[in-house]
């Protein structure tokens, strides 16, 4: 049977050095975890414990069901989380080697994993001094407080038996389906419902242009005009001898006449005329356009989730089909824990309602991401075969 192996550790660099240790004495790294606080109020966590925005008791409420899928009985496993909400760490291991169990059980303790039963009893403590009431049932108060106690350890309270329960090592999306469907406990939880208005307002934007250029061209033209012109000629005329003369030496006097021949010629001038003027005026036209869009509604539909699994539906119940099925297939090429984690992935989402009507071929893409989450990008190809067959022999029972 495979054994669960929790420490708790006051100082992260305990916790990772431990977790190191513990990778480098042969332990593959999908059996073992660090979680620290500190990573989760982050969230730089690869366990999807705090998807973002959460509260510290929503954080602290999903470790405890993520310590619950390593096989964590439900009361130790709140107050494991209460531990690292108070700042503690703590370090998962799971094994089937009794050898191993051994060497890891005596690496904790020379790491002073803490007693959790000693951490009870200093809340216990604390509870008192503060006179305030301790309860005893720690479960009934778990909406509370987002920490719990522990049940089935060693004598160091770090060693708890993997009760494979329904979504041990299954899938975060299933197990956080699991979550949600788990009734409220108190009256204010639920589910709001909301919708999406499409509200249509208008801009003014530019559709296009209208440019006026103007230009200047040059154009022949010819207009007729009648110019005159005067020249002078001298011609020769007798006179009567019978004339008398007034003044002889004027006659003999030497003298110049000048006159002055005249012609017209154009004048020509340029007077600008307005023709038409061109100006811009803007025609303001309305019409009606329908607006297609789509708009989101969140509606919460209520229905009774009473069915439970039954025993024969259990992980447990199918293993050893499982282990048959390893040995007629996968014996040659691998350990049967190397197989395992697929079959329980296949399992849980094959039992699980959230995928009740989907096939194989459309479950394998979330169980691929989900697996591959946990154990790394490329590690889902070589154990495909042994999910599948998990999940389509849960489907047939």
């Amino acid at each position: 049977m495979r054994t669960t192996i929790v420490g708790l550790f006051d100082e992260e660099e305990s916790a990772k050095f431990l977790h190191q240790e513990i990778q480098n004495r042969g332990i593959h790294e999908r059996d073992t975890e660090a979680l620290s606080w500190r990573r989760l109020s982050e969230g730089d966590d690869p366990w999807n414990i705090n998807p973002g925005g959460r509260s510290d008791s929503d954080i602290a409420t999903n470790l405890a069901a993520h310590l619950r899928n390593w096989g964590i009985p439900e009361d130790d496993s709140w107050d494991f989380a209460k531990a690292v909400r108070e700042g503690g760490n703590i370090v998962l291991v799971r094994s089937q080697d009794t050898d191993k169990i051994d060497e890891i059980e005596k690496l904790m303790e020379q790491n002073e994993a803490i007693d959790l039963d000693d951490r009870r009893a200093m809340w216990r403590d604390k509870a008192h001094m503060r006179d305030e009431s301790f309860p005893e049932d720690h479960h009934e108060n778990t909406v509370l407080r987002a920490g719990g106690p522990s049940t089935d350890m060693s004598s160091n309270g770090t060693l708890a038996q993997d009760t494979h329960d329904r979504y041990a090592g299954a899938s975060r999306d299933v197990a956080s389906t699991a979550r949600l469907h788990k009734p409220a406990t108190h009256d204010d939880a639920g589910l709001q419902e909301a919708h999406e208005e499409l509200r249509v307002s208008k801009k003014k934007v530019a559709v296009g242009t209208v440019r006026v250029h103007k230009q200047v061209k040059e154009e022949e033209v010819e207009e007729d005009i009648k110019l005159r012109s005067e020249t002078v000629e001298i011609e020769r005329r007798p006179i009567d001898p019978s004339e008398k003369i007034d003044d002889a030496d004027d006659i003999f006097r030497e003298e110049t006449i000048e006159f002055t021949e005249y012609a017209e010629e154009p004048v020509v001038e340029k007077v600008v005329r307005l023709d038409d003027e061109y100006v811009a005026k803007h025609n303001v036209e309305e019409h009606k356009e329908t607006v297609h869009d789509t708009v989101r509604r969140a509606v919460v539909n209520i229905e009774p989730l009473t069915r439970e699994m039954r025993p024969e539906d259990s992980y447990d119940s199918h293993e050893p089909h499982f282990r048959n099925h390893y040995t007629g297939n996968f014996a040659e090429l691998g350990h049967y824990d190397e197989y395992s984690p697929a079959y329980r992935y296949g399992h849980a989402f094959g039992a699980s309602e959230q995928y009740a009507n989907f096939s194989y071929d459309e479950v394998e893409p979330a169980l691929r991401h989900s697996y591959e989450a946990q154990y790394g990008s490329g590690t889902f190809d070589r154990y495909r075969d042994a999910a599948r067959y998990g999940f389509d022999s849960t489907r047939r029972r």
